[in-house]
């Protein structure tokens, strides 16, 4: 196991500061700690985490994106995504917005990354129109930022 390895028997980095770095006090934020890291001890740990985000941070992040666009009639696809890949995030969608597979009411990390490689894979297509990526991509930026791959909030 490589957690709280000097050095990383797997190749990954550790996923936080050993009993070593916090003897010295190291803190997480100059430990090389990310937020997919945290989000893999929440999957453990936290009931109340969406991916590598508080519950709370991703509720406020769609109550944000519902002020900034407005009615359903005005937002564009790209939006609708977005709306739609926090609503899957949090467990208030029936299907994941890109596969439409149905499962666990609130997804876990392994189910919202696996959407984003999903996103990912479509958006490679080149002969995809273009409201159809607007919408992918739109879930895409959504998942990857619930997910801790990137601190970009859409």
């Amino acid at each position: 196991m490589c957690v709280g390895a000097a050095v990383p028997l797997c190749g990954y980095p550790r996923a936080g500061p050993s009993e070593a770095d916090a003897a010295v006090g190291h803190s997480r934020r100059n430990s090389g700690y990310t937020p997919l890291m945290e989000a893999i001890r929440n999957d453990w740990h936290d009931p109340d985490a969406v991916g590598a985000r508080s519950r709370r941070e991703v509720e406020r992040s769609l109550d944000a994106l519902r002020e900034r666009v407005g009615s359903h009639q005005t937002q564009t696809e790209f939006y609708r995504g977005v709306t739609t890949g926090h609503l899957w995030a949090l467990g208030r969608a029936d299907a994941a917005p890109i596969t439409g597979v149905r499962g666990a009411a609130v997804p876990s990390l392994a189910h919202l990354t696996a959407e984003v490689d999903a996103a990912t894979v479509q958006l490679e297509d080149r002969t995809l129109h273009t409201v159809a990526r607007d919408y992918i991509q739109g879930a895409h930026d959504a998942l990857v930022w619930i997910c801790g791959y990137s601190n970009d909030q859409p």
